[in-house]
């Protein structure tokens, strides 16, 4: 019987796959924002820090500073078969961007193995009672959770429709060969 970190191995690639989708929709559809059920818009940007691997073997290409999901570089190791093995990855909550008093914003690194979410940033909380502070801390911690299982459903919708996940393979495979 197969245990649950085993199952989540062969998983990977889902993990690949969705980081993969977020960085074609960040440059090719302008946006990777996607609306929650309470009116806010989230907004998900490969920030800092981008490294590849080949999908066998141990080299990895690793770019940093500024964004580096724009960089030529990286495009070349797209279309040298390297895939993103872990990212900074940045998550806005806004309702409009130019001074909304409700944006938060958090930040983490995703590493596709296993997909995980380490080195959390939250956003800033001002309460000066410390129980406060902690349960205002440990709600957005499950608000960045809730964020990211929703930006998720929305990549298994696709992915789990065979026609519409074959066309967008076919695109994203295009922007590949393109850049």
């Amino acid at each position: 019987m197969m245990n649950l970190a085993d199952l989540v191995g062969k998983k990977d690639f889902f993990a690949k796959e969705f980081i993969l989708w977020l960085w074609y929709l960040s440059e090719n559809e302008n946006s990777t924002s996607f609306k929650t059920d309470d009116g806010y818009e989230l907004i998900f940007i490969i920030d800092n820090k981008l490294t590849l691997e080949e999908q066998i073997g141990e080299q990895q290409a690793i770019f940093k500073g500024g964004s580096p999901s724009d960089s030529i570089e990286a495009k070349y190791s797209l279309q040298a078969g390297k895939v993103v093995k872990e990212c900074s990855i940045k998550l806005i909550r806004t309702v409009n961007l130019q001074n909304d008093p409700n944006m938060l914003e958090w930040s983490a690194v995703y590493k596709s193995t296993g997909m995980k979410l380490t080195n959390i940033k939250l956003p800033l909380v001002e309460e000066k009672d410390q129980t406060q502070r902690l349960l205002k801390r440990a709600q957005h911690l499950e608000s960045f959770y809730e964020y990211i299982q929703l930006i998720y459903k929305e990549f298994l919708k696709l992915r789990l429709n065979k026609d519409k996940w074959d066309e967008t393979v076919s695109i994203i495979q295009n922007w590949i060969k393109n850049v």
